[in-house]
């Protein structure tokens, strides 16, 4: 059965300008912070454009060990997103989740450019603001690439310990590729994406620079939005200390809420555990611990 999403991806890619048109934004509310157990401060963040972006500053209940900054994926905005790193709270950290402008209450509207504008006024706000000493940048899908790009460009200027990507990729031009080739009706218009979208402000040409800093790449082999094959290749461009988790049957931004939830132990294990040195730095499966 051909989706609705292939059949809307191939119909966006004809249009003129059609890189603004790969976002779905949502201004509504999914949840109400009054209704949480952990209710967030609200944040206005003020970007290098002047655009002001929404945010939520979610605290430990006890004396927090580290903060994570979260990268969001496309569609929605913070009032859904916010729940995939709500428990870590509960394991003592706290994590600041933003929306992109024109998610949310976020002013403007999206394009590679400003989110990415975003993206480091936010990891710019985090590192001022923190609690803790450590700082660990989460993205996922979308999200996932725009972090990459803002922590390369702002690398000798903010300090961030560690980097997971979760459903994501590094070149907006092959993950459209990749999703119109997935179908019989969008097959032929592959080429598309190469004309009509670009790579100016993808981190496809940045990864590697971000060595030294530990890299996890997490992806699920049967990820119906973003190619498994999107995150082997940012794991095969990066270099050491780096780590590739494959989740076996994992779908699209999935793997913290897959098999009893064990991956949520072991993303905190790898974020307190020391950085190995270099010569023993290999690819895990977290499934088989090999």
């Amino acid at each position: 059965m051909i989706t609705r999403a292939l059949i809307l991806a191939a119909f966006l890619l004809l249009l003129p300008g059609c890189s603004s048109l790969l976002y779905y934004p949502y201004d509504g509310f999914a949840v109400s912070p009054a209704k949480m157990k952990h209710a967030p401060e609200d944040i206005v963040i003020e970007t290098e454009d002047g655009t002001k972006i929404h945010a939520w500053y979610f605290k430990a209940p006890t004396k927090p060990k580290g903060t994570l900054l979260f990268f969001h994926g496309n569609a929605q905005n913070l009032t859904t997103h916010f729940y995939n790193l709500y428990w870590i709270l509960e394991q003592g950290y706290d994590y600041l989740i933003f929306d992109y402008r024109g998610y949310g209450m976020s002013e403007g509207k999206p394009n590679p450019e400003g989110t990415l504008k975003d993206g480091k006024a936010a990891l710019r706000w985090i590192a001022k603001h923190k609690r803790t000493k450590s700082l660990y940048l989460f993205g996922q899908s979308l999200g996932g690439a725009v972090l990459l790009r803002t922590a390369c460009d702002l690398k000798g200027e903010v300090a961030f310990d560690r980097i997971v990507v979760d459903s994501t990729f590094s070149s907006y031009k092959r993950a459209g590729q990749k999703l119109l080739s997935r179908s019989w009706i969008t097959w032929a218009f592959q080429w598309l994406p190469f004309l009509v979208l670009s790579d100016e402000y993808a981190p496809k040409a940045c990864v590697e620079t971000l060595s030294p800093t530990p890299l996890l790449v997490v992806h699920g082999t049967d990820d119906p939005t973003i190619a498994f094959s999107l995150g082997e290749k940012i794991y095969e461009t990066a270099r050491e200390p780096k780590e590739f988790w494959r989740v076996e049957g994992g779908k699209h931004t999935d793997f913290l809420f897959r098999d009893h939830n064990q991956f949520q132990s072991k993303l905190i294990t790898w974020l307190e555990t020391p950085v190995r040195p270099q010569s023993e730095v290999e690819s895990i499966d977290p499934l088989t611990g090999h």
